[in-house]
């Protein structure tokens, strides 16, 4: 927050990540919308529809049209793992019934088959199927984010099917399911799969995908580094 400091942002690519970071979207710069991959991993994103605003960091990706906006990412072995963290910044005002598709890697249809976060009356939810035995579990907040503010989200999950999600921060709420895995699904931003699965509308910026669990002492760091970066002060001890 010292405006007086000056910044390095040069090197090679990827280098500010470490080797668990599997993809990394910025989303600058309020301009000119990119879907570059900010790791090594290459998980560059496909825009369909989905343009600059400005974000809580830089830029965001904005989407307008429900189920028309959308970011589409191909299917990448770095992103196969069934143990990972997940995150990024979200901001909109839908309040409604429907489940709008904010971002994961499910099938294309209505099976939806894999893992996603989407928003059901303003609130975040988070659900997994499985399988094609339709063998879904889902975590839904109660806390209405559909307010025009910025909110952080993040959800940890193993290959055992245990998922905890994460809002501004804190723990939500936890569940089990059975073991899982992904089926080469590619993983998208926005895009209303079918009349049950609605579009996103609204903005999402520094989407971070790790192929570990973080902690929770980790998330409410990145939450606080962003939204309040004055939470840890540095000095000399005499």
């Amino acid at each position: 927050g010292d405006t007086t400091i000056s910044t390095f942002q040069g090197g090679a690519l990827g280098s500010v990540w470490d080797a668990n970071f599997k993809m990394v979207l910025h989303f600058p710069d309020g301009t000119l919308l990119s879907a570059n991959d900010a790791t090594t991993n290459g998980n560059n994103g496909v825009l369909n529809g989905a343009t600059a605003n400005p974000g809580i960091v830089n830029g965001s990706a904005n989407f307008a049209a429900s189920g028309a906006d959308y970011i589409q990412v191909p299917s990448s072995a770095t992103l196969d793992s069934t143990i990972g963290t997940w995150s990024s910044w979200i901001k909109t005002t839908v309040n409604d019934v429907h489940n709008e598709y904010i971002w994961g890697r499910v099938d294309g249809g209505g099976s939806a088959n894999g893992l996603m976060a989407f928003l059901h009356e303003g609130c975040i939810s988070i659900a997994m199927k499985p399988n094609t035995a339709f063998t879904a579990w889902s975590i839904n907040s109660t806390t209405v984010i559909a307010d025009g503010n910025w909110h952080h989200l993040a959800i940890v999950f193993n290959s055992g099917g245990t998922c905890t999600f994460y809002l501004d921060g804190t723990v939500n709420g936890t569940v089990t399911s059975g073991a899982w895995n992904f089926n080469n699904q590619v993983f998208r931003f926005g895009l209303g799969l079918d009349g049950f699965w609605q579009g996103y509308v609204g903005d999402i910026d520094d989407f971070r995908a790790s192929n570990i669990n973080r902690s929770a002492d980790w998330i409410l760091a990145e939450y606080n580094n962003i939204k309040n970066p004055g939470f840890i002060t540095i000095g000399a001890e005499y």
